[in-house]
Formats: C-alpha cells, sequence, structure tokens
C-alpha cells in the first residue's frame, strides 16, 4: 500500500470540493464495509442525505478492515487533485478519447474523481509521470557511440524483455517480482518509470489495545531518462549497485549492447579552486539573477586512510579573500553545494554536485538552466553530453 494518510479527507470542506454523484459513486464500491462503521451510503438515484460528519470520522479513524483499493483510490485521487494534475487529465483524456462525466464549473478535485471512475489507468499512468519528475538526484553516463534518438516502436517491444530482467535482478536481491516500466516523453528526452517492490517492513500496529504486528512490502520508483541530442543517461535508484545495473540493461535491451553507456565523467568542482568568486558569475546566463557557493566537502589521502574537511555558510565567499586556503593542492573537491536564484522563482534552487557524474536539484522547473550555467563556468567537463 502507498504511504498515505487520509488526513485530507477528514475535512468537511474538502469533500465539499467533489459533487454529490461522483462522492456516491466513488463510496458505493465499498457500501457494505461503510455500513459496518455506521454510515449508509446512498445507492443511485436516492435523495437521502450522505452523512459527510460520520464520514469524515470514519477517516478520522481507518481501521485493520478498511479495503486497500479504497485507500489507493483515495491516494491517486489526492495526488492529482491540483491544478497541475488537473491539466495533465484533461490533456491525457482527450489524447486517450476518454469521455469525462464533469459537473458545472469543477474543481480539481472533481475532475480527478471523474478520471478515475471513467479510466483508472488515466491516473496511474499520469502519477508514475509525476513520480519520476519529483526525481532530484542522479547518476549520469555518457554514450561511446554517437548519440541517436530512441526509436519508440523498438521501446515498446523491448519494455516485456526489459522487465523481466528486472524482475528476476529484484527478486535476487528480496525485492519480489511483478515490475512494471511506464513510458514517456518530457521537453525532448525519454523517461522511464520502474515500479516495483522494495525489502520488508515490519511495523506494529495499535488495534483495540492490542499490539498486532504486520509485514509488508513498499512501492518504490526509480527513474531512467535518456536525452537522444547528447547521448546522455541519467538514473536514479537507490543504490550504486542498482544504478549501474540500470545503465547496463537499458543499454542491452534498448540499445543493443550492455556497454553502450559507460562514460561518467561529467563534472568537475575545480572551478571552485581555479577561480574562485569568478566561479559563480551569472551575468552571462539569461535568467539567473545570482548564485552562491553554500557549502565544498574536500578530500585528503593521508598514509593508510583518507580524511575530509568541509565549510559551509550562506554564501562561502562572501567577506573573503583567504579562499585558496579551502582548497590544499593535494585534496580532491569531493562535493559542492549552491544556491541559483532566477529572476521567475521566489526562492532559489539549492544544487548540489558530486564529481565525477552525481547531482542534486532542489526542484527540477529550472534543471536545464541550471545545466547551462554550469556548462558556462566549467562545472560540467568540456566534451560532456554536448
Amino acid at each position: 500500500m502507498a504511504a498515505f494518510s487520509l488526513r485530507r479527507f477528514t475535512k468537511p470542506e474538502t469533500l465539499r470540493l467533489i459533487s454529490r454523484d461522483h462522492l456516491l459513486a466513488l463510496l458505493s464500491p465499498y457500501r457494505d464495509y461503510f455500513a459496518s462503521r455506521g454510515l449508509t451510503v446512498p445507492g443511485h438515484g436516492e435523495n437521502a442525505p450522505l452523512d459527510c460528519d460520520r464520514l469524515v470520522a470514519i477517516f478520522l479513524s481507518p481501521d485493520m478492515a478498511m479495503p486497500m483499493d479504497l485507500v489507493e483510490s483515495l491516494y491517486l485521487i489526492n495526488e492529482l487533485a491540483t491544478p497541475k494534475g488537473m491539466d495533465a487529465i484533461l490533456r491525457e483524456a482527450r489524447s486517450e478519447g476518454v469521455y469525462l462525466r464533469l459537473p458545472w464549473k469543477p474543481t480539481a478535485m472533481d475532475v480527478a474523481v471523474s478520471a478515475f471512475l471513467a479510466e483508472r489507468n488515466i491516473l496511474e499512468r499520469i502519477h508514475h509521470q509525476h513520480a519520476m519528475l519529483k526525481r532530484r538526484t542522479f547518476m549520469y553516463f555518457h554514450t561511446l557511440e554517437k548519440p541517436r534518438p530512441l526509436d519508440v516502436s523498438k521501446v515498446q517491444e523491448a519494455l516485456r524483455p526489459l522487465e523481466k530482467e528486472l524482475d528476476d535482478y529484484f527478486f535476487a536481491h528480496n525485492r519480489g517480482r511483478h515490475c512494471r516500466i511506464y513510458l514517456f516523453e518530457h521537453d525532448g528526452e525519454s523517461w522511464l518509470t520502474v515500479r516495483h517492490g522494495d525489502v520488508f517492513r515490519r511495523e506494529v500496529n495499535v488495534e483495540d489495545d492490542k499490539s498486532v504486528t504486520f509485514v509488508f512490502r513498499p512501492e518504490c520508483f526509480n527513474t531512467a531518462v535518456y536525452d537522444g541530442a547528447d547521448g546522455e543517461l541519467r538514473v536514479y535508484a537507490g543504490s550504486d549497485e542498482e544504478r549501474d545495473m540500470y545503465r547496463r540493461v537499458i543499454g542491452e535491451h534498448l540499445f543493443g549492447s550492455q556497454f553502450t553507456f559507460w562514460g561518467a565523467n561529467k563534472y568537475s568542482c575545480e572551478p571552485l579552486r581555479v577561480q574562485g568568486p569568478s566561479s559563480l558569475a551569472v551575468t552571462d546566463v539569461a535568467g539567473i539573477e545570482w548564485a552562491r557557493l553554500t557549502e565544498v566537502k574536500c578530500e585528503q589521502q593521508r598514509k593508510q586512510r583518507k580524511i575530509q574537511f568541509s565549510r559551509s555558510s550562506s554564501d562561502l565567499f562572501e567577506g573573503t579573500t583567504c579562499w585558496r586556503e579551502w582548497f590544499p593542492e593535494d585534496a580532491q573537491i569531493v562535493r559542492a553545494s549552491f544556491k541559483v536564484k532566477f529572476r521567475h522563482a521566489s526562492t532559489p534552487q539549492s544544487v548540489s554536485l558530486c564529481p565525477p557524474n552525481i547531482a542534486t536539484y532542489s526542484h527540477d522547473g529550472d534543471c536545464a538552466l541550471t545545466e547551462r550555467w554550469l556548462r558556462a563556468r566549467g562545472f560540467i567537463r568540456t566534451g560532456a553530453a554536448i
């Protein structure tokens, strides 16, 4: 079951965002469960009122008998009942030719419920896309061949064999089977999200003054993104081993060789050592107001061990001229963090680089602009996925 709180549905004002007909259609498959909790859900065409206060009380105190499908339904609807989610639902429904029965002046919640009732797969597909776009930390790999776009028809043919190999990998690593892959295009890139089980978890639930232990396998998502123009693959996964596995199997199944993506030397923090404050200049990158260094971590080899030392501040270069002392010649810069302020944004974006090929962004909206600045300042190496 997805990690989810029914908190949003415990407010009467939230329930009022759903038209009566849609709310009854959503609840009616679980009429027996609600009856066991003291709530009568009116049938189709009945004018009897729905006791929203009682419904709120049930959502405030869910029990072990609450149907998992009901919880999953509310989870999907809750995730996509936003203006952005509504736009995505309407766009997908038009594309798929799915008719949505919407009330007069529908809310975002109405649109989400209507889409769920009409074609649940629409919400699941969009939710997977949103899950991918929330990923912030990626490891980058470059193709050793001439960059080429993906052939979508061939990719669709390769997805089932790819799922089978991933299933075998996850099963062997105590994560179960039932892996699913979803593919969509976003900003000229091919995005693949992989839904699979995680390691078992054990929780203790208090029910009727008794402690009950239950074991479950959580759901989790990995993401792989291919940029055909640059020949670059970036991967979000739970471990270095998983990231390397994705590099290998995606190369094998989608490009014909497990060695397709091998280069991995994208980022460098050396501009900080060489240029200091000048490495944060932004005047030549339209759309960025300022950039500040907030953390730097270095590593030195001392006899039989490595030592790390770091500095952090809201603006490390502000008011100092001794920055060269921060970077001993025999020290490697292993991490640098920045704040980057965009002209149209109210808050700055946090960016962290861990050479040679890991980057973390606090939000995804301006990653392309951030990378343009990183390339202009030399933090992205010349020849790295140009």
